[in-house]
Order: structure tokens, then C-alpha cells, then sequence
């Protein structure tokens, strides 16, 4: 599955979240939710180049690259634009759809015209809140085809919030600030990890099956690893782009 990064604003189709595989799966099928589950520790490193982002918007009269880092004085470490998570087959995800939902909402916070953070993994159901923290107006908005929507201009100190029922990638912009973009990946499932700035991350509560470990980065190619947990079970696994 490749997750890629369009740089256009036409309202274009999506890629959802697949849960696909490239290794035969059928032997887990029968798997007991009784068995204990695993967990998966590890790190991530990133050896690829990353180019810069490239925003051509249809909305604005100038077009160009942006850098790495739209704010200068603020470094960008990569490895926190990483996300984790598994391709599988999981069980009663119905019964347990509130596990994975946090307790208060995710915030893309709008600071010096950048979205922070640039990447946010949540799971299905999630409200994610944008304030603004700028002395002037935003718009936070997405044509994505998983989640679309227009926030409309409003000033510091407001917040508006949306709520995100369908897995798939959301592109979030600024309709007033042409260079700002973020990054949402909704699952329906709750594997998944954003590394530290270290490059460690956890995935816990694994049920007992062969899945696939998937690292992703928004302008790398992503990787994946078979990974077999078996009932109670710590993997140490480590993934390079």
C-alpha cells in the first residue's frame, strides 16, 4: 500500500487505510481472543532523503516549494512526522470501538502559520480541536474524500473542531495561509504509534496473529515487516526508511 502525498488542492479520491497483506494470514484465522496479548517495541530510523514539500495551490496566483520547515526557528525532527501501525485481521473491534479513543481531544494547533503537530494519528470517532494561536484569521479546511470540511475564517483564541467517522488520509490547509498543511490518518483499529524524538515507539495490546508493521513518513516510501505475535509475547523490531 503506498500512502501518497498530492500537492493539489482539486478534490481528488483518497486512498483509505487499507488493512491489506503480503504474507498468507489464513493460520491466524482461528485465533482465540482469549490468548493474551503482545506487544511490539522498537525504533525507527530514517536514511532516505526527504524532499520538500511541494504545495501548488489552484486557489492562490503564486505557486513554489515550500521548505522542510515553513518556520525557520523551529527544527523539524522527521521522525516525529512518523507514523506506526499494523495491517491485520482484528477481532471484536466493534466491542472495544471506544478503546482506542482518547479522553480529551487531539489539538492541530495554528502557530506562526504552521500546523503543530504536522502529523496526527487518531482512530475513528476522534474529535481532533484546531485553535488558533496566531494574532490573525485562519481557515482551516480539507477537500479530502474521507473527511471534507471548511472551518471558515476565525480569529486567536477560538477553537473549532471536527469529528472524524471514516479511516482514510486527511490533507488539512489554510484557505488564507497557502503554505500551511498537516497530515490526519484516521484507523478503524487502535494499532498504532507515533515514535518519540528518538525514534522509540510502543504498540501494546496486540492480539495473538501475523501482521504487518508498516512505517510511514507523508514523502517516503513506506516500509513494512512481517511481524508474528504470539500470545504474550514482546517483539523488538526495527524499521528503516
Amino acid at each position: 500500500m503506498a500512502l501518497r502525498f498530492r500537492s493539489d488542492l482539486k478534490s481528488q479520491p483518497t486512498s483509505p487505510l487499507h488493512l491489506a497483506f503480503s504474507h498468507p494470514l489464513s493460520q491466524w484465522d482461528s485465533v482465540s481472543n482469549a490468548s493474551a496479548p503482545g506487544t511490539i517495541r522498537g525504533t525507527v530510523r530514517i536514511e532516505s532523503k526527504i524532499q520538500p514539500r511541494s504545495l501548488a495551490f489552484s486557489l492562490y496566483s503564486r505557486r513554489g516549494k515550500s521548505p522542510l520547515n515553513n518556520n525557520p526557528q523551529v527544527p523539524v525532527n522527521e521522525l516525529q512526522n512518523v507514523v506506526l501501525y499494523l495491517e491485520g485481521r482484528f477481532q471484536n473491534l466493534d466491542a472495544a470501538s471506544n478503546a482506542g479513543l482518547p479522553k480529551e481531544s487531539p489539538t492541530i494547533q495554528q502557530v506562526n502559520e504552521t500546523f503543530i503537530p504536522h502529523v496526527l494519528p487518531i482512530r475513528v470517532g476522534t474529535t481532533v480541536d484546531f485553535p488558533n494561536g496566531d494574532p490573525f484569521f485562519h481557515n482551516v479546511f480539507s477537500l479530502s474524500s474521507a473527511r471534507s470540511f471548511d472551518l471558515g475564517r476565525y480569529p486567536k483564541h477560538q477553537v473549532r473542531s471536527v469529528t472524524f467517522e471514516r479511516p482514510g488520509i486527511i490533507k488539512v490547509f489554510c484557505h488564507i495561509h497557502s503554505h500551511m498543511s498537516a497530515v490526519i490518518l484516521v484507523f478503524e483499529h487502535p494499532h498504532f504509534s507515533a515514535p518519540n524524538s528518538a525514534g522509540s515507539f510502543l504498540l501494546t495490546d496486540i492480539p495473538p496473529g501475523a501482521y504487518n508493521l508498516v512505517a510511514w513518513h507523508e514523502r517516503l516510501k513506506p516500509q513494512k515487516k512481517c511481524i508474528v505475535i504470539a500470545a504474550g509475547t514482546n517483539v523488538q523490531v526495527e524499521m528503516i526508511l
